[in-house]
């Protein structure tokens, strides 16, 4: 099972994103982004940011609405291109798994 597979299962099971991360899955933040993408999680702030996003609103413009930073409202939003760890991954992925690998 990989790490998505088993974000999504643990919190079908009542996992909280805090105890996802004690368990050494990923970050707490990455569970909420991949529950997020999955149309598992929702909050009043992931709300509010689809909301705004719905509205036509860019990341800079909805951050300076909110009076958070740009990468805070993309933690509230779903991956666009896909998972971390793709079988698909962009060119730019495939960039960075190679420069990790050396």
């Amino acid at each position: 099972m990989n790490a998505e597979e088993n974000v999504i299962s643990l919190y079908k099971q009542g996992a909280s994103t805090k105890v996802i991360e004690k368990q050494g899955v990923c970050s707490s933040a990455k569970a909420r982004k991949i529950l997020i993408t999955e149309g598992l999680y929702e909050s009043p702030r992931t709300a509010e940011v689809s909301k705004l996003v719905n509205s036509g609103l860019t990341t800079t413009q909805i951050a300076e609405r909110l009076g958070i930073g740009v990468k805070a409202v993309n933690a509230y939003l779903p991956y666009k291109k896909g998972i971390y760890n793709s079988d698909t991954p962009t060119e730019n992925a495939v960039r960075i798994r190679k420069h990790r690998s050396n």
